[in-house]
């Protein structure tokens, strides 16, 4: 695992998109596992900055969100979300932008579906926020690391730090379909963000606790190939600094 320290919200986004246009340039038909949230949207703003200051095409390039919640309104969805932060700034195609549809009247077969469309070619770099409970994706606290893909209860944390992404046309949702932590750990590659001194604290955790359910994202450090990506106050309470790299755009 790799941590990287950086001064700043902006240079951590940088660093962040700079990791996804590397993918993209090295592989035009790369398979990304995006996320959703607060975090990454500094992050997207740049990989649109950067897909077109280098003329970077996503044409080819297919994704994969890693929830969506159940029964909201369109314009509350993560589809919505994510057209607006990332794909209709870029030539993404949108048959090839994935996103579980929390709208079907089968939930646990939408699952399924989504497990095995992901499986069929695996997904090449993961992108990954934190939740303050340690949750990734919407794997909250005692999710099974052998879990895939699956309907999950949202915590009451979690359902209390999103409500502010809703409109009066939704109430907060109490359940969403997500990529599940055995999902996550087949990436091939996995880039986790954070930011802010509230994150401190379950970075610490996730990063430098034991290996456990309790804390998600802990499961990461078992995964050969993860680089977290973090301003200063999100590093504040890591101990191990000198197996960290600080970095500057």
């Amino acid at each position: 695992m790799k941590i990287v320290i950086c001064e700043s919200v902006d240079e951590a986004a940088h660093a962040a998109a700079e990791v996804i246009i590397a993918q993209v340039a090295k592989n035009s038909a790369s398979r990304l596992g995006l996320a959703t949230g607060s975090t990454v949207e500094p992050i997207y703003k740049e990989v649109v900055n950067l897909g077109r200051l280098r003329n970077i095409s996503f044409r080819a390039v297919t994704t994969f969100n890693l929830d969506e919640y159940v029964s909201v309104a369109k314009e509350d969805s993560y589809r919505a979300t994510m057209e607006k932060l990332l794909f209709s700034h870029l030539d993404f195609v949108s048959k090839n932008t994935n996103i579980p549809n929390g709208a079907s009247h089968n939930l646990l077969e939408e699952a399924g579906r989504y497990e095995r469309l992901i499986q069929a070619g695996g997904i090449d770099l993961q992108l990954l926020g934190i939740g303050r409970n340690g949750h990734i994706g919407f794997n909250e606290p005692g999710t099974p690391f052998e879990r895939s893909t699956h309907v999950a209860k949202l915590a009451k944390a979690t359902r209390e730090a999103n409500t502010k992404f809703f409109g009066h046309s939704s109430v907060m949702p109490r359940e969403a379909i997500t990529i599940g932590l055995k999902t996550i750990m087949s990436a091939l590659e996995i880039v986790v963000v954070a930011f802010g001194s509230e994150k401190a604290s379950i970075v610490a955790q996730a990063f430098e606790g034991q290996v456990v359910e309790d804390v998600p994202a802990s499961v990461l450090q078992r995964h050969p190939r993860v680089t977290v990506i973090l301003d200063r106050s999100a590093a504040g309470e890591l101990q191990h600094i000198s197996r960290s790299v600080s970095f500057r755009a």
